[in-house]
């Protein structure tokens, strides 16, 4: 969810969602990437219509955030 306001309904919701998903994978030894933390991390400077106009979807920039937790989860060296 693409909202910086944690007490939107849906926000809630969400992270309700992702509490669950956390204990789950650290209850089977899964590597889980908090995406939600990393929206959260460019919510504190900028507003989530930049990327995504309905707070799903994300575009190319969005997307560009998810692949760059993802590789950082993956101990990726983006110095090279």
């Amino acid at each position: 969810m693409i909202e910086s306001c944690k007490e939107d309904a849906m926000r809630k919701r969400m992270d309700e969602y992702g509490a669950i998903c956390k204990k789950v994978a650290q209850k089977h030894g899964c590597i889980l990437v908090d995406f939600q933390a990393a929206f959260d991390e460019f919510l504190k400077y900028y507003h989530s219509a930049i990327i995504a106009l309905d707070r799903i979807h994300p575009n190319f920039l969005g997307a560009h955030i998810l692949a760059k937790a993802f590789l950082k989860k993956c101990d990726f060296d983006f110095t090279r």
